[in-house]
């Protein structure tokens, strides 16, 4: 999944650090965030949208692969 918050963190003039205070989650995560590494939990997710005033659809772009990974061995309770 790609996203385009490094982009809107630049143009916010925020630094990693800033952004993860207001989020309150560590530096760390909005790092792996923004490298595709972590996909940020929904709760994460509406207030970054929330910040940067806009959908959380502009924040990530669903990709076709993305629709092709099978979830449900990362997900054992899900079907």
């Amino acid at each position: 999944m790609l996203n385009t918050i490094r982009v809107r963190r630049y143009k916010t003039d925020k630094t990693q650090e800033d952004l993860a205070r207001i989020m309150k989650v560590r530096t760390a995560t909005i790092n792996s965030i923004e490298n595709g590494k972590t996909v940020p939990n929904l709760r994460v997710a509406m207030r970054m949208a929330r910040f940067f005033k806009v959908p959380v659809e502009e924040l990530f772009i669903w990709e076709a692969e993305d629709e092709l990974k099978d979830d449900s061995d990362d997900n054992p309770g899900l079907m």
